[in-house]
């Protein structure tokens, strides 16, 4: 029986996958490019599990360990920059007045700028 988009199951080594849009999917890769927009770059990072439990699927239990060595590159930082550019565009875009919203991204970037 083919499955069917959203559709659960584990395999045999225990982790949980689902049926996505665009194929095979670990479970907890689907839940932080929910959370997150992304998904994780095999090539320079590691989807883990806070708590270790490969089933607790909250979202603040998924996090990203991005390797080190010569896997190791930009491209991933590259994509969640272009993300975050993408979604400040759409913001200035989208807000009734764009000088206000370029301001308040300002505001935000000083903000990071003084926890950094």
């Amino acid at each position: 029986m083919k499955r069917q988009v959203g559709d659960e199951w584990d395999a045999p080594n225990g982790y949980r996958y689902v049926q996505h849009s665009t194929g095979r999917k670990l479970k907890h890769h689907v839940v932080y490019f929910e959370k997150t927009g992304h998904w994780p770059d095999s090539a320079i990072e590691t989807c883990r599990f806070r708590d270790g439990n490969i089933h607790n699927f909250n979202p603040s239990n998924i996090y990203i360990l991005t390797r080190e060595g010569k896997n190791a590159s930009n491209s991933g930082l590259n994509k969640r920059l272009t993300t975050i550019e993408d979604r400040m565009l759409s913001y200035v875009e989208d807000h009734h007045d764009p000088k206000e919203a370029i301001q308040h991204l300002q505001d935000a970037v000083n903000q990071l700028k003084e926890i950094v």
